[in-house]
């Protein structure tokens, strides 16, 4: 009888686990120069949560919800410039190019 408890608590948590993770999302990229460098230490928003791109000018931000959110990218040495993208209930890859 024990076991069967026991089973149906992990089931009930393995469950729960899954409706969480599909709630949230994820966003990343690259964000390159129009000559097709990587973009390193650009900074990207939404809202008020930043990240910074990697040496690759890869970057990624967890746990959105699946929504339209407006994404500023301010590149070293240049100014701010926004961007909506459309983020998914599956992970959303969208990639920039700094050409202004």
């Amino acid at each position: 009888m024990k076991k069967i408890k026991l089973l149906a608590v992990l089931l009930c948590l393995l469950f729960a686990t899954a409706i969480v993770a599909k709630r949230y999302s994820e966003l990343s990229g690259q964000v390159k120069w129009k000559d097709g460098q990587p973009a390193k230490g650009t900074v990207l928003s939404i809202g008020g949560y930043s990240v910074r791109t990697d040496k690759n000018g890869g970057y990624k931000f967890k746990i959105l919800k699946p929504g339209e959110y407006v994404v500023s990218i301010s590149p070293p040495g240049k100014r701010t410039k926004s961007f909506k993208v459309n983020v998914t209930d599956k992970h959303t890859k969208k990639d920039f190019i700094i050409n202004w």
